[in-house]
């Protein structure tokens, strides 16, 4: 500030300093009383989503006592095949053609589908498309008789292999 200031100068400085700091706390009182608010609704929105949390936890850790309790049932049997010249499913088959495979054997749909149509012409009477094999593949995975080694991608097949135990 220069030194010789007139006293009109002075105090239309002044008169502006406090206009302008006066604005400045009017609006950070506004602020806080927003953000006052915006904290008290966050606050309500976290103990409802904890309590929901917690009751969700809750019911988890007794479900998860149910399912201990109760083990599923073992895997069902590959049925037999008594009569090479009978039709039967491709489900039937594969469960037959997985039962003789080996643990460690890995097999994907494609593979399960040429195996059968090179292995039971007679038996299916038709050519046997990937896609139905891979619907009995899922339905045994759920019973518990074969696992899925790698998951499936766009534009690679799921890869298999029996569960032994």
């Amino acid at each position: 500030m220069p030194s010789k200031l007139s006293i009109a100068e002075a105090v239309a400085d002044l008169e502006a300093q406090i206009v302008d700091l006066e604005a400045k706390e009017s609006y950070h009182a506004e602020q806080e009383t927003l953000h006052r608010e915006q904290r008290s609704a966050v606050a309500e929105t976290l103990a409802g989503i904890r309590a929901k949390y917690e009751a969700f936890r809750t019911a988890a850790s007794e479900i998860g006592e149910v399912v201990r309790e109760h083990r599923p049932a073992p895997p069902r049997p590959a049925p037999a095949l008594e009569d090479a010249d009978v039709r039967t499913t491709a489900s039937k088959l594969t469960a037959v053609v997985i039962s003789v495979k080996r643990e460690e054997d890995t097999f994907t749909a494609s593979s399960l589908a040429d195996e059968l149509n090179r292995r039971y012409p007679r038996r299916l009477g038709h050519e046997v498309d990937r896609r139905a094999v891979s619907m009995a593949l899922r339905r045994l995975m759920q019973d518990g008789y074969v696992q899925e080694v790698e998951a499936g991608r766009p534009f690679h097949e799921a890869v298999y292999s029996r569960r032994v135990g």
